[in-house]
């Protein structure tokens, strides 16, 4: 299912309400998602272009 027509708050319920469990070792830290979750390219590709993003100061 794309998100091309989605809503705001329909877009960050699907990418912010997911299942998943963040792994700590030690330097680095790891976001582990479902496989089976439904939204996951989305979420990645999300958030790689939030960290495209320039830092205001």
């Amino acid at each position: 299912k794309k998100m091309n027509k989605s809503t705001m708050a329909t877009v960050r319920t699907q990418l912010i309400k997911i299942a998943g469990k963040v792994v700590r070792k030690a330097r680095y830290t790891t976001f582990k998602l479902c496989s089976s979750c439904l939204y996951q390219k989305q979420y990645w590709s999300t958030l790689a272009k939030i960290q495209r993003l320039p830092v205001l100061e």
